[in-house]
C-alpha cells in the first residue's frame, strides 16, 4: 500500500553536486535576475509644509471651490483632536519640489510646495504672462496598461 524507497537512494541524491545535474542547471537559468541599477526611482513626494508664496490665496475656499459653503462641524469634536487657530492653519501636506523652470517665476530656489500650488501656479494669470514662464513640457509616451 505505501510505497518506501530505500535510504541509501536518497542519500545518494543529496551527497551529489547539484551543479551537474542538467535539469538543475536549466531550472536555475530560467528564473529572472533583477539589476540592481533597474530599481525604480524614489518619489519626491512627501508630506510636509508648502513654502508657496501665494500658498494662502490658493488654499483658500472661496478660491478652490467658489460654490461650495461649508457648515462648521457640529458636535463634539474627535478624541485627541487640538483647536486649530483658523487664522494661520498649519496642514501638512503632500508636497513636491518646485520644477527648475518655475524657480524663476516664483521667485524662491528649492522650496517645497503642495500638488494645489503647483497647479495653480501653471494657471495664475501673473505668472503665465511673465516673461521667466515656461510651460510645462507633457510626456508623449504612454505607460503600457
Amino acid at each position: 500500500m505505501f510505497h518506501t524507497q530505500s535510504k541509501e537512494a536518497t542519500v545518494t541524491d543529496y551527497t551529489d553536486d547539484p551543479l551537474s545535474h542538467l535539469e538543475f542547471v536549466e531550472f536555475l537559468t530560467h528564473i529572472p535576475y533583477m539589476d540592481p541599477s533597474l530599481k525604480k526611482p524614489k518619489k519626491v513626494t512627501k508630506i510636509g509644509q508648502c513654502e508657496h508664496p501665494k500658498h494662502i490665496l490658493y488654499r483658500q475656499e472661496q478660491y478652490l471651490l467658489p460654490h461650495a459653503q461649508s457648515a462648521p462641524r457640529r458636535g463634539r469634536p474627535p478624541k485627541g483632536s487640538k483647536s486649530i487657530d483658523m487664522d494661520t492653519p498649519i496642514v501638512e501636506l503632500t508636497v513636491r519640489p518646485l520644477p527648475k523652470r518655475l524657480e524663476a517665476v516664483v521667485g524662491k530656489a528649492n522650496i517645497k510646495v503642495c500638488l494645489t500650488c503647483l497647479k495653480r501656479t501653471d494657471i495664475d494669470h501673473e505668472y503665465i504672462h511673465s516673461h521667466l514662464y515656461i510651460k510645462p513640457q507633457h510626456n508623449t509616451k504612454r505607460r503600457k496598461k
